[in-house]
């Protein structure tokens, strides 16, 4: 298969598993209110199930990836277990029984995200990974096209039916997946390990981590409770879809022209764009009074995750030897997104209870700014790996040479 075929199956898998994403994410806080009586504590517990999953195993399966002879098949085989486990949720409705079928479904879904996009920026090659915007945007495309499609149809049928609709547009992703061919970049376990430990050991990379926490844990907190805010002031499931679809929408412009952007004002302020997206999306949120008053500021989430997304993504690719690249995006998600999820969870579930959806909102709007604060004063500008220098303040050779690393650096 030659690179633009892989090309064309990276695009595809983006885009039906985003689809089989958008027709179960934005409803799942719905259904187990009407469907399991779930509580909002239940709700947050939910949530953060997944994501103690995630914490203990995201790792050990990125590691797994990176010595696999194929991260594509690997990333493809986690898929189809996802894929087999979610119609479970469809025969269950008391709080412990859903809570194990979340926490088995947990252990294959969570770490195929950062597995599938170090696939693509793999397949993108070093001087085409600006352009990762424009192969991730069909994923977006294919989450969109499901919530124009979907959301009337449960209306309709009934929330039971996303389940299977996820299973089989997951089946799809997983066998586009599977199309694209490996690449001989293993690494021994030695040095491995050493290049993961490098890489946490950088002051830029530890700063953009703390960082990216506090944004993330204040999207992640919206997102908990978002879908039934919005119910609450009046949208049903259809309604629901088109809400979401705004963002999506915004979120597709800026894949589209990420690659411009990091060009034109790098990645550090491409993530700044982003988390002061956060801030504008949740307090704007939390001054709505009916459904529609939320639709201007789902305009913002081209900045809270496309811009934020685009740029972490790039981040870590850049601050990452070729060998880890898999384990570098699994250290972004277990510190930055998994951990976020187990503290977002219970976390918004408390805080609804207390001051209600829209002071939380106001809260996660606040996350927003403080993460930008932390980007703004701990992180520089990654350099792109063309004759770059190590952190250290020594060049690619000399950091092999003196065995921190076996493969030349993708970042000075």
């Amino acid at each position: 298969m030659d690179q633009r075929r892989a090309a064309y199956s990276v695009r595809w898998y983006y885009f039906f598993r985003f689809m089989a994403m958008g027709s179960m994410f934005p409803y799942l806080g719905p259904y187990f209110k009407e469907y399991c009586g779930a509580t909002d504590r239940d709700i947050g517990l939910f949530s953060m199930a997944g994501a103690v999953v995630a914490l203990f195993t995201d790792g050990v399966w990125s590691v797994l990836a990176d010595k696999a002879s194929s991260r594509a098949r690997f990333t493809a085989g986690l898929c189809l277990m996802s894929a087999f486990v979610v119609p479970m949720l469809a025969f269950v409705r008391d709080f412990w029984s859903v809570l194990a079928v979340l926490l088995l479904h947990a252990l294959f879904f969570s770490p195929i995200t950062p597995m599938a996009n170090s696939v693509a920026l793999e397949q993108l090659g070093t001087r085409g990974r600006a352009g990762f915007g424009t192969i991730r945007v069909w994923g977006t495309v294919g989450f969109l096209v499901s919530l124009w499609l979907i959301g009337p149809q449960l209306d309709a049928a009934g929330l039971l039916w996303m389940f299977p609709v996820f299973s089989l547009g997951t089946l799809v992703a997983a066998g586009f997946m599977w199309r694209i061919p490996a690449r001989d970049r293993r690494a021994a376990s030695g040095v491995l390990a050493a290049a993961v430990r490098a890489l946490c050991r950088k002051r830029n990379v530890l700063g953009f981590l703390l960082a990216a926490f506090f944004a993330s844990l204040g999207s992640h907190m919206g997102y908990v409770f978002f879908s039934i805010y919005a119910r609450e002031l009046g949208a049903n499931n259809t309604l629901l879809g088109r809400l979401w679809s705004i963002g999506v929408g915004a979120e597709i412009a800026m894949m589209l022209f990420a690659a411009r952007l990091v060009s034109r004002i790098g990645v550090k302020r491409l993530i700044l764009v982003g988390m002061l997206g956060v801030f504008a999306k949740w307090a704007g949120m939390s001054l709505a009074s009916t459904w529609w008053h939320l639709l201007p500021f789902q305009l913002f989430h081209a900045a809270s995750f496309g811009a934020f997304y685009i740029g972490a993504v790039s981040f870590m690719d850049a601050e990452s030897p070729e060998n880890v690249r898999s384990t570098a995006q699994a250290v972004y998600n277990i510190l930055s997104v998994t951990l976020c999820r187990i503290i977002a969870g219970p976390l918004s579930g408390e805080i609804a209870g207390h001051i209600g959806y829209s002071g939380l909102m106001r809260l996660c709007g606040l996350m927003g700014l403080v993460g930008f604060v932390l980007t703004a004063v701990l992180v520089r500008e990654p350099v792109r790996p063309e004759g770059g220098r190590n952190d250290d303040g020594g060049s690619d050779a000399d950091r092999v040479g003196r065995g921190a690393a076996v493969e030349s650096r993708d970042r000075g």
